[in-house]
């Protein structure tokens, strides 16, 4: 591992990571030189990106130094106010400006993860969600996006959208599918996937916990990293960077992603159960269906449909509790069969009752054997 090259750690919360916009920053500038001029220290140098943390710490810096200065400072006297306090009075206006444009950025980040999740709140399946990822998240501002799933610890990568070569992507992508990378330590994915948390990756080509053949493709200089749920287990991973920008990410591009990942996992979540529904109903349907019976056509079409069941007579089930009984022949539970039928499973036990009271008999047992009982 090349030291202080990745960085994985729990991401802050995306307002106090946004960059701060060039009024605010040239204000901070003027003032930390002010302060260098009047109070003759030498404040910590503002970084290339400002933030509104590294700004809030920068104030609380000079903060100190002018209140500890204040009454002794070169200039003051009777009738002349202390450059101190003019300072500790800028002080507090740059930290109300930081504010305001911290709670701004703040919202606008809100807005944009909100664009991305709306894009993809009604797929239709999991594989109809994966697809569309990519191109909803470069919508946050990145370059490339990569979408991959998480199976049996190995990473599996999906799909990519790369802003201006769509070809591009797919060589990345046919790079990581030819040799697909185990999550067993070695990489950065590892720490993503089992601590369930976004990660940095800094100075990517030198790395030594990258999977260099995606990396040598991809020509990748930094990206974030961060981790997809289903139901609390980790199912996929998102990639993120700015190729194109030729910046490296930050930690703001850490919390942010890290952010839209907890949103598009409660997403698929639903999705996910609702294919799991799907499947469930086909899977009955198929059970359920005489031979020859097309696809998509009810479990139970009619009651005198599936071949050896008694004929219908007077005070005999009806419709739905025919459907009912013949997933209690299937030994399905109430909770499944709620869930096939799109009812609720109190409903599921009432039609029991009726069941077992037409029939005549005291158990589910006595109701099936009756059930499957040849005809005479």
């Amino acid at each position: 591992m090349v030291r202080g090259s990745t960085v994985a750690r729990r991401a802050r919360t995306p307002d106090a990571v946004l960059p701060l916009g060039a009024d605010v920053v040239a204000l901070l500038q003027e003032l930390a030189h002010d302060a260098r001029a009047a109070l003759d220290i030498d404040p910590e140098p503002l970084p290339a990106t400002v933030t509104s943390r590294t700004a809030l710490r920068l104030l609380d810096e000079l903060w100190d130094a002018a209140f500890a200065a204040s009454g002794r400072t070169t200039g003051a006297g009777p009738g002349r106010r202390d450059p101190a306090l003019e300072l500790l009075h800028r002080i507090r206006q740059a930290e109300s400006a930081v504010t305001d444009a911290r709670m701004a950025g703040g919202l606008d980040s809100l807005d944009r993860i909100s664009v991305v999740l709306a894009s993809v709140r009604d797929a239709a399946s999991t594989d109809d969600f994966f697809d569309r990822v990519p191109e909803a998240v470069c919508g946050l501002g990145y370059d490339r996006v990569l979408v991959s799933r998480v199976e049996d610890a190995t990473w599996k990568l999906h799909r990519m959208c790369v802003t201006r070569d769509p070809r591009w992507a797919e060589d990345i992508v046919e790079a990581g599918r030819s040799r697909p990378p185990r999550l067993d330590g070695r990489l950065v994915e590892t720490d993503a996937a089992r601590h369930v948390r976004p990660c940095l990756v800094l100075d990517a080509q030198n790395n030594r916990r990258v999977d260099r053949n995606i990396v040598r493709v991809g020509r990748s200089r930094s990206y974030t990293i961060a981790p997809l749920l289903r139901h609390g287990d980790v199912v996929g991973l998102l990639h993120a960077d700015r190729y194109y920008q030729g910046t490296d990410v930050s930690s703001l591009d850490q919390a942010l992603l890290g952010v839209t990942a907890q949103g598009l996992s409660q997403i698929l979540g639903r999705v996910a159960t609702l294919d799991g529904l799907a499947a469930l109903q086909a899977g009955v349907e198929r059970l359920m269906a005489p031979p020859g019976l097309p696809p998509g056509r009810p479990v139970v079409p009619a009651a005198t449909a599936a071949p050896g069941r008694p004929p219908v007579v007077p005070g005999s089930l009806t419709d739905r509790e025919a459907d009912v009984m013949e997933l209690l022949v299937a030994g399905y539970s109430n909770r499944i069969i709620a869930q096939a039928l799109s009812i609720g499973e109190g409903t599921v036990k009432t039609h029991v009752t009726h069941i077992l009271r037409k029939l005549g008999v005291a158990s589910r047992a006595e109701a099936i054997a009756l059930h499957l009982r040849p005809p005479h």
